[in-house]
């Protein structure tokens, strides 16, 4: 069954979309091209079309003497209208049935007049001119050696007999055995290909006016107009070609035609394509969600099953087991956490009732020696609490959420040191440092970094302080036993005791370094245990940024 609001049927209408858009605008770019380049064609082969006719036309003109208007020269271009529009005289048409408008004459006049194609026309005009000159200069010649040749030829007839102009006929072609029209001939039909060729690049080179027009049947025509001011003209020679653009009408109408009749079918295969390969792509993650639903909160140590590939389903699948494992790491140390503080609240809770039940029990109990062991499990009952309310909120803080004022560094650290009564606190290496922090969290943090120093230390504390670079570095070190190397990323963990501290009353909650580790993640600093400690125990080191991450 189809779903309409589905991924799979909207990336398929997305698709589909894509491709009509790219189709549409694609077809109609290179409907356009294609007709563009038939037009430029067109363009081009109008101007060349109107140069030879200039040419040919200024090449004869010296055989009349009204100047270059002569009967039209139809044979390269018998396809397209040529107007030809003297100077003084009425334009010559090569379609003897056709009249030529008065818009058509206005056009040609205005533009013949215009300043901007007066230096393009004086440009050809030059140029056939020089063709022209060159061309009676070769005629004159090939008249003269013409001449030559029949007196030459006369002669020849003179001084032989039949019998032997028929003897040097078979040894040498030509008529009636006389020698052959002079080379001069091939030579002057070489040069006026040659200046002919000449005249259409260097009008080329020039931007003739062309329009298109209606030609008052449905289509369209092309009209160019080729000007050449000859010699010392006032008004230059123009010559307009008209040329039909329905082959390029037809053409366009014909690409628009498959275009219309070929894109629905695109369509539909693209569609049916693209239904095909998203509905086979996103059944992977049908699977990956049917596996990802058997997962429960009792069952987080299952995966989703990694099929390898580099694609976007294998790193989703990924990222989704590397959720599973912050969930299943997450829900350990919940269950961690919660034994250990029901444990932690369950000794002095026993305590009190045992002590309590005795007291009631006995005729003669000593109220006072119980209500001074009752306070005192009280403060440790409201110590745990206050360490587990203090890492409850330290769980959902980030670096830089801590409120953060700039505070003096060295002042919190010797308040603290001067307060230790039970042990000797060298003060010496405390340099000042004045920084961006939250003075309470510091506070807090040094003050469970001391009282972890006297509860398993012999009596002797050293603490260092000093700021290099962005950083500020703290050092607490104490001469007790050291912690082993084994033991000294686990020792952060919550509830985390060694063996040599498991009494309740010698080795306290087990949350003190806990809870200093997590003021120091928030603040952007880290907290390890070195080696090197010169009074041969524990070597705590703190690095903090100065500045508010």
């Amino acid at each position: 069954m189809i779903h309409l609001g589905s991924i799979r049927a909207r990336l398929t209408a997305v698709a589909a979309a894509t491709v009509g858009v790219a189709f549409a605008v694609g077809g109609w770019l290179w409907i356009w091209s294609v007709e563009h380049r038939m037009e430029s064609g067109l363009r081009a082969q109008n101007v060349e079309r109107a140069t030879i006719e200039l040419s040919m036309r200024a090449a004869r003109s010296d055989r009349r003497a009204d100047g270059p208007a002569r009967r039209l020269h139809r044979a390269p271009f018998s396809d397209a209208h040529v107007v030809s529009f003297a100077p003084n005289r009425d334009p010559e048409s090569s379609r003897v049935d056709e009249e030529i408008s008065e818009e058509t004459r206005s056009w040609v006049s205005a533009l013949a007049e215009s300043a901007a194609y007066r230096q393009a026309s004086r440009n050809l005009g030059a140029r056939i001119e020089s063709s022209r000159q060159q061309l009676r200069d070769c005629k004159r010649s090939e008249r003269a050696d013409q001449g030559f040749g029949e007196r030459r030829t006369a002669r020849f007839d003179r001084r032989t007999s039949n019998s032997e102009r028929d003897e040097f006929a078979d040894r040498r072609p030509g008529r009636w055995g006389r020698p052959g029209p002079p080379a001069e001939l091939a030579a002057c039909e070489a040069l006026r290909q040659n200046t002919i060729e000449a005249n259409i690049e260097l009008a080329r080179q020039e931007i003739w006016p062309q329009r298109i027009v209606d030609d008052g049947e449905g289509g369209r025509r092309l009209q160019t107009l080729v000007l050449a001011r000859v010699g010392e003209a006032d008004e230059p020679y123009a010559l307009m070609v008209d040329s039909s653009l329905s082959a390029v009408d037809l053409t366009a109408a014909e690409l628009l035609r498959s275009l219309i009749l070929g894109g629905p079918m695109l369509l539909i295969l693209v569609s049916v394509v693209a239904w095909l390969l998203i509905g086979r792509s996103l059944r992977v993650v049908g699977e990956v969600q049917n596996e990802a639903e058997q997962i429960a909160f009792g069952t987080l140590d299952r995966r989703i099953e990694d099929r390898g590939g580099k694609d976007e389903i294998s790193r989703l699948v990924k990222t989704l087991n590397r959720m599973l494992d912050r969930i299943a790491a997450g829900a350990r140390r919940q269950r961690e956490f919660i034994g250990d503080a029901s444990h932690e609240l369950k000794s002095p809770i026993a305590a009190i009732r045992a002590q309590l039940e005795v007291a009631l029990a006995s005729t003669d109990a000593d109220w006072e020696r119980v209500g001074r062991s009752t306070h005192e499990e009280v403060l440790r009952m409201q110590a745990l609490v206050e360490d587990l309310m203090g890492l409850a909120r330290i769980d959902e803080l980030r670096p830089g959420a801590l409120p953060c004022a700039e505070i003096d560094l060295d002042d919190v650290v010797r308040s603290e040191g001067k307060r230790i009564e039970d042990a000797e606190v060298s003060l010496a290496q405390v340099a000042p440092v004045r920084m961006m922090a939250n003075e309470r969290a510091l506070r807090r943090v040094v003050r469970n970094l001391l009282d972890n120093a006297i509860r398993y230390g012999a009596g002797r504390i050293s603490i260092e302080l000093a700021a290099h670079g962005e950083d500020a570095f703290l050092t607490i070190e104490d001469d007790g036993p050291g912690i082993p190397r084994e033991d000294r990323e686990r020792i952060f963990d919550r509830f985390t005791r060694l063996e040599s501290s498991r009494s309740r009353d010698g080795g306290g909650s087990g949350l003190g370094l806990a809870l200093a580790k997590g003021l120091i993640d928030a603040h952007g600093g880290d907290i390890r245990v070195e080696d090197g400690s010169q009074l041969g125990g524990a070597r705590f080191a703190i690095r903090l940024p100065l500045e508010t991450p």
